[in-house]
């Protein structure tokens, strides 16, 4: 009796492994007929994530989102357009016939915005006194007026009190 056990035991192994280990069975398949009609949609296998350390994975998931987002997403840049302007003048030529000139027979006078200019820092400097504040400071003053003499700066900044 052992002996038939040990024998149909064998031969149960002996099959088994006969089957695993054929290298010409041949696998089944279903196959199923898709009509013209239907339309087959490919689905994208989701990537796993490359990383195995856990704080890698938010970063990634962050990554799969944007790269989804942007491959959904067309972005059309507008064309530029040219825009005809017309050129304003800016600058109102002071009447120069009787002012005084400097060394380079340049009209020692200041255009109606370069006087705005000066009135709107002297306001925001607080300075009440321009002309008197010019030729107390004329140093700093000779920055903006780069090759005057410290005269021919007290006129022009005068040139835009004299009409008031």
């Amino acid at each position: 009796m052992k002996y038939l056990l040990v024998l149909v035991c064998v031969l149960v192994a002996a099959e088994a492994y006969s089957k695993a280990a054929n290298p010409f069975k041949t696998k089944k398949y279903k196959c199923v007929e898709v009509s013209d009609d239907e339309e087959i949609q490919i689905v994208p296998k989701k990537r796993t994530p490359a990383s195995k350390y856990p704080w890698k994975a938010e970063e990634e998931k962050v990554n799969r989102k944007n790269e989804n987002f942007r491959s959904t997403e067309s972005i059309e840049m507008p064309l530029a357009r040219k825009v005809k302007t017309q050129k304003i003048v800016t600058t109102t030529l002071p009447s120069v016939s009787d002012v005084q000139r400097d060394a380079k027979g340049r009209p020692l006078i200041l255009s109606p915005e370069h006087c705005k200019q000066v009135e709107h820092y002297s306001k925001v400097y607080g300075v009440k006194d321009v002309l008197g504040w010019v030729q107390n400071n004329c140093s700093f003053a000779k920055m903006y007026v780069p090759g005057a003499t410290c005269e021919e700066i007290n006129i022009l900044v005068a040139s835009c009190y004299k009409k008031n």
